[in-house]
């Protein structure tokens, strides 16, 4: 529908507004019914601002939100646990948990308290110990001191800042272990050829006395 000058009238507009909004609600709709659930449990979980925050980094969130200190704490801690199956998800942290105290609950309480006595130890006594061990303590503070303050680094580009150095040491100890094998392997393949060397070497003097 149109004025005298051919341009579109307010009830034209509207009526196309209309048409719009219904097209874009059929699509919607449409879009729903098809979604996978994984894109549900996505959609489920952004709308949760405490699971957005436990299960996914903060900056994933859409809309984004700020983490709270304990359940960031609770999370990192979980991570960490699951950092052992190479898992950076706390609810795997949370099954390697109670994996490991299901056999014996006391003895999971009781290797956490010794752990974090060790740590507690190592850092109070560092200024107490003389002698060949106190260099290797202060070294592993101060280690300790840089990771910490290049943590900024590697959490945006996503790293799990807390488990990376378990990370970096697991893979340089299995890049050890394969370096051995295979120097073990080139090492034994020399024995051996040595050995057949050996045992040919009579044969041929046998046949030059012959």
């Amino acid at each position: 529908m149109t004025d005298v000058n051919g341009e579109a009238t307010t009830l034209a507009v509207g009526e196309h507004i209309r048409e719009s909004i219904d097209q874009a609600e059929t699509t919607l709709l449409d879009y729903k019914g098809r979604r996978s659930v994984a894109e549900k449990w996505v959609d489920f979980v952004d709308n949760s601002k405490w699971l957005s925050s436990f299960l996914i980094d903060a900056k994933h969130v859409s809309p984004p939100c700020e983490v709270p200190g304990l359940i960031f704490i609770i999370s990192a801690v979980l991570r960490g646990f699951g950092q052992v199956v190479f898992q950076d998800n706390p609810w795997t942290g949370l099954f390697v948990c109670i994996a490991g105290g299901l056999p014996h609950w006391p003895t999971a309480i009781m290797g956490i308290i010794g752990y974090w006595s060790l740590v507690a130890y190592t850092v109070l006594m560092e200024f107490c110990w003389a002698g060949d061990t106190q260099p290797l303590t202060t070294t592993y503070n101060r280690l300790i001191h840089i990771l910490t303050a290049i943590l900024h680094v590697v959490l945006p580009n996503g790293g799990p800042a807390l488990t990376a150095p378990f990370c970096i040491t697991v893979t340089i100890l299995l890049g050890a272990m394969l370096w051995d094998f295979i120097d073990g392997v080139v090492h034994l393949s020399k024995i051996i050829d040595k050995l057949s060397l050996l045992s040919k070497f009579p044969q041929k003097r046998r046949q030059t006395n012959r």
